[in-house]
Protein backbone atom coordinates (compact mmCIF):
# COMPACT_ATOMS: atom_id res chain seq x y z
CA UNK A 1 0.00 0.00 0.00
CA UNK A 2 1.20 3.34 -0.25
CA UNK A 3 -0.27 7.00 0.36
CA UNK A 4 -0.84 10.11 -2.11
CA UNK A 5 -1.53 13.19 -1.46
CA UNK A 6 -4.18 14.47 -4.34
CA UNK A 7 -5.84 17.86 -4.60
CA UNK A 8 -9.42 18.20 -4.90
CA UNK A 9 -12.00 21.01 -5.85
CA UNK A 10 -11.63 24.12 -4.86
CA UNK A 11 -7.85 23.25 -4.08
CA UNK A 12 -8.11 20.99 -1.21
CA UNK A 13 -5.85 18.55 -0.22
CA UNK A 14 -6.93 14.50 1.47
CA UNK A 15 -4.72 11.65 1.78
CA UNK A 16 -5.77 8.77 -0.10
CA UNK A 17 -4.51 5.11 -0.03
CA UNK A 18 -3.84 3.15 -3.21
CA UNK A 19 -2.73 -0.24 -3.03
CA UNK A 20 1.20 -1.38 -4.17
CA UNK A 21 1.62 -2.19 -7.62
CA UNK A 22 0.72 -5.93 -8.27
CA UNK A 23 -1.53 -5.79 -5.30
CA UNK A 24 -5.45 -5.25 -5.60
CA UNK A 25 -7.58 -3.57 -2.97
CA UNK A 26 -10.45 -5.42 -0.84
CA UNK A 27 -13.26 -4.79 -1.80
CA UNK A 28 -15.56 -2.36 0.52
CA UNK A 29 -17.27 -3.73 3.60
CA UNK A 30 -21.21 -3.57 2.35
CA UNK A 31 -23.74 -2.25 4.65
CA UNK A 32 -25.18 -3.95 7.15
CA UNK A 33 -28.38 -5.02 6.40
CA UNK A 34 -31.08 -3.12 8.30
CA UNK A 35 -34.37 -4.18 9.77
CA UNK A 36 -37.08 -2.16 9.26
CA UNK A 37 -38.41 0.36 12.11
CA UNK A 38 -41.40 -1.20 14.64
CA UNK A 39 -41.76 2.61 15.86
CA UNK A 40 -44.80 3.98 15.79
CA UNK A 41 -47.32 6.60 17.71
CA UNK A 42 -49.43 5.96 20.65
CA UNK A 43 -53.13 4.40 19.60
CA UNK A 44 -56.28 4.55 21.19
CA UNK A 45 -57.07 1.85 22.63
CA UNK A 46 -60.89 0.79 23.67
CA UNK A 47 -61.44 4.20 21.80
CA UNK A 48 -65.58 3.54 21.89
CA UNK A 49 -65.93 2.77 25.54
CA UNK A 50 -63.63 6.77 26.76
CA UNK A 51 -64.70 9.03 24.07
CA UNK A 52 -68.26 8.14 25.23
CA UNK A 53 -67.03 9.25 28.67
CA UNK A 54 -64.91 11.80 28.07
CA UNK A 55 -67.97 13.72 25.61
CA UNK A 56 -70.51 12.56 28.58
CA UNK A 57 -68.49 14.75 31.13
CA UNK A 58 -69.69 18.03 30.06
CA UNK A 59 -68.89 20.30 33.11
CA UNK A 60 -72.81 21.27 34.47
CA UNK A 61 -71.37 25.17 35.36
CA UNK A 62 -71.00 24.73 31.82
CA UNK A 63 -74.33 23.82 30.90
CA UNK A 64 -75.93 26.51 33.33
CA UNK A 65 -74.08 28.70 31.63
CA UNK A 66 -75.36 27.79 28.15
CA UNK A 67 -71.22 27.47 26.98
CA UNK A 68 -70.04 25.26 23.77
CA UNK A 69 -66.75 25.52 22.32
CA UNK A 70 -64.22 22.77 20.80
CA UNK A 71 -61.14 22.11 22.98
CA UNK A 72 -58.08 20.92 21.02
CA UNK A 73 -55.76 18.92 23.23
CA UNK A 74 -52.25 17.27 23.32
CA UNK A 75 -52.07 14.34 25.95
CA UNK A 76 -48.79 12.64 26.68
CA UNK A 77 -48.82 8.82 26.61
CA UNK A 78 -46.41 7.09 29.10
CA UNK A 79 -44.91 3.50 28.14
CA UNK A 80 -48.14 2.01 29.95
CA UNK A 81 -50.45 3.18 27.66
CA UNK A 82 -51.68 5.66 30.31
CA UNK A 83 -52.23 9.65 30.17
CA UNK A 84 -49.24 11.15 31.63
CA UNK A 85 -50.32 14.74 30.97
CA UNK A 86 -52.52 17.30 29.18
CA UNK A 87 -52.32 20.08 27.52
CA UNK A 88 -54.51 22.59 25.52
CA UNK A 89 -53.34 23.44 22.29
CA UNK A 90 -56.53 25.20 20.86
CA UNK A 91 -58.69 27.25 23.33
CA UNK A 92 -62.73 26.97 23.19
CA UNK A 93 -62.44 29.98 24.64
CA UNK A 94 -63.75 28.90 28.14
CA UNK A 95 -61.29 27.71 30.42
CA UNK A 96 -64.00 25.44 32.18
CA UNK A 97 -64.80 23.68 28.87
CA UNK A 98 -60.71 23.72 28.48
CA UNK A 99 -60.03 22.28 32.24
CA UNK A 100 -62.64 19.90 31.62
CA UNK A 101 -61.26 17.91 28.59
CA UNK A 102 -58.27 17.68 29.89
CA UNK A 103 -59.38 16.16 33.11
CA UNK A 104 -61.75 13.88 31.09
CA UNK A 105 -58.43 12.93 28.69
CA UNK A 106 -56.77 12.34 31.65
CA UNK A 107 -58.91 10.41 33.83
CA UNK A 108 -60.66 8.01 30.63
CA UNK A 109 -58.17 8.05 27.58
CA UNK A 110 -56.39 4.72 27.53
CA UNK A 111 -53.82 3.78 24.72
CA UNK A 112 -51.73 1.18 23.14
CA UNK A 113 -47.97 2.80 24.19
CA UNK A 114 -46.25 4.19 21.35
CA UNK A 115 -42.78 1.89 20.60
CA UNK A 116 -39.44 2.99 19.69
CA UNK A 117 -37.56 1.49 16.83
CA UNK A 118 -36.91 -1.67 18.19
CA UNK A 119 -40.54 -2.07 19.28
CA UNK A 120 -40.18 -1.17 22.94
CA UNK A 121 -43.04 0.43 24.73
CA UNK A 122 -42.14 4.23 24.81
CA UNK A 123 -43.58 7.46 25.44
CA UNK A 124 -45.50 9.35 23.33
CA UNK A 125 -48.34 11.65 22.42
CA UNK A 126 -51.75 11.66 20.66
CA UNK A 127 -53.87 15.21 19.32
CA UNK A 128 -57.62 15.57 19.79
CA UNK A 129 -60.25 17.90 19.55
CA UNK A 130 -63.19 17.17 22.44
CA UNK A 131 -66.42 19.29 21.48
CA UNK A 132 -68.92 20.36 23.29
CA UNK A 133 -71.97 21.10 22.04
CA UNK A 134 -75.46 21.55 23.22
CA UNK A 135 -78.87 20.12 21.70
CA UNK A 136 -76.79 17.83 19.38
CA UNK A 137 -76.31 14.17 19.11
CA UNK A 138 -73.48 12.18 19.91
CA UNK A 139 -71.38 11.20 16.63
CA UNK A 140 -70.19 7.77 15.99
CA UNK A 141 -66.21 7.68 17.25
CA UNK A 142 -63.90 7.22 14.52
CA UNK A 143 -60.60 5.76 14.54
CA UNK A 144 -58.81 9.49 13.37
CA UNK A 145 -56.18 10.58 15.90
CA UNK A 146 -58.04 14.29 15.17
CA UNK A 147 -61.55 13.67 15.64
CA UNK A 148 -64.26 15.65 17.38
CA UNK A 149 -65.74 13.93 20.65
CA UNK A 150 -68.98 15.99 21.03
CA UNK A 151 -71.08 16.07 23.93
CA UNK A 152 -74.70 14.63 24.21
CA UNK A 153 -78.07 16.25 23.92
CA UNK A 154 -78.99 17.89 27.07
Amino acid sequence: MRQVLTTGMAGTLALATLPAHGQTQAPPTPAPDLAPSLARGAVPKELNQWAGQVARAYPAEALRQGLEGRVGVRVGVDPTGLVSSCMVIRSSGHPILDQAACTSMTRFAKFHPARDVQGNPARGSYQTTVSYLLGSPEPPPSQSPDRAMDAPPV
